[in-house]
Parts: structure tokens; sequence; C-alpha cells
């Protein structure tokens, strides 16, 4: 059994330590709000613009107090609110998988 300070992190060199990890909470905080931002920002665009253009308070209303005679609110929550749920989806499993084939190239070069 190996001592705490003695466990090797995948990627790191034999002879660093986890103790030599540093870590950045505040910054990757930060990055992680800029990208949820972002990713609600684009759906939001995503789900108002289109061959008719719909106002960002309209979107508001058809997600949280949806009328079923608007054909307003018609439009949003049958074909550009999961349209842009799955973009999203997408988009996440290709970051997923790009991640997951940067960490396998770093792997085969050394």
């Amino acid at each position: 059994m190996q001592k705490k300070s003695e466990v090797q992190v995948p990627f790191m060199e034999p002879e660093e330590k986890v103790e030599d990890v540093k870590t950045r909470p505040i910054a990757a905080t930060i990055i992680l709000a800029i990208g949820v931002t972002a990713i609600v920002i684009g759906m939001a665009a995503s789900i108002s613009i289109g061959v008719r253009d719909i106002h960002l308070g309209t979107v508001f209303e058809a997600v949280f107090a949806f009328n079923p005679n608007n054909d307003l609110h018609q439009i949003i929550t049958s074909l550009r609110l999961p349209r842009a749920i799955a973009g999203a989806m997408v988009g996440a499993g290709f970051a997923v998988a790009g991640g997951n084939h940067a960490r396998d190239d770093t792997e085969s070069i050394s």
C-alpha cells in the first residue's frame, strides 16, 4: 500500500507527486460560468432566430408559462426547443469525445 504522498496522478511524470499539483478553483469557476453563459445565450439565439424571428420574451413565456392557443408557443416547444437541446447534447458529446481523443494522443506519444 502506498503512502498518500506517493500516489501517482495520470499524465504526470513519475517523479511528480499529488502534493505538487496546483489547482486553480477560482479560474475554473470563472471558465465554467463563462461556458454556461455562452451555452445559454447560444440556445436562446437558436430558439429565437429562424424563418420567423421570435422575441426572447415570447420564448421565456413559452418555456415557463405555456399557452397552447399561442402558435408561437407551439413552434417553440414542439420544434425549436427540442432542436436546441439536442444540439447542446450533441455538442457535449463531441466535447467529451474530443477530450478523450486528446488524452489518448498524449499517451501514445510518450
